[in-house]
């Protein structure tokens, strides 16, 4: 394990991609300290591509992609602020419910940004809180896609 990241780090300050030095690395160490035959090495890698449950993590992406084109995210953002405001909230609660209402359909915490940072991040600015405050609790919120089920993590692993 030692060697392994002694020649990942030598790559990686040698200027190597991470992805090439990370192949390099791995390749290296099963193949010279390991007993691993290096026609084995390929298959072992194509093989784990090719398992189904990675299926879904592009499909997630495009279920964001569709809520933002199909208009839904806007239309949770109304049915979230009109239970928001009789409980008392705020935009930003109301951000963050969104939010988790939101992380159940995408799954990913990308999608989940850009659905709600092109609805709630401009009307967040509009009423009057600072960029910086609205930008770091979009992006903040938006963590609690891999978070709740069913995520992209919790289906890989």
């Amino acid at each position: 394990m030692i060697w392994l990241i002694l020649i990942l780090a030598l790559l990686l300050i040698s200027g190597i991609p991470v992805s090439a030095s990370l192949i390099i690395a791995a390749t290296f160490v099963a193949c010279v300290l390991g007993s691993t035959p290096v026609v084995f090495i390929p298959s072992k890698m194509l093989g784990a591509v090719y398992a189904y449950e990675l299926a879904a993590v592009p499909l997630f992406l495009l279920g964001g992609e569709l809520l933002i084109a199909g208009g839904l995210s806007q239309k949770l953002t109304q049915a979230a602020s009109g239970l928001g405001r009789k409980a008392g909230f705020g935009l930003g609660q109301i951000t963050v419910l969104v939010a988790f209402l939101l992380s159940g359909m995408t799954g990913a915490a990308v999608a989940e940004t850009s659905a709600l940072g092109t609805v709630l991040y401009p009307a967040m600015v509009k009423s009057g809180h600072k960029r910086d405050f609205s930008a770091s609790l979009v992006a903040s919120a938006s963590c609690l896609g891999p978070i709740v089920p069913p995520s992209i993590p919790l289906i890989i692993y």
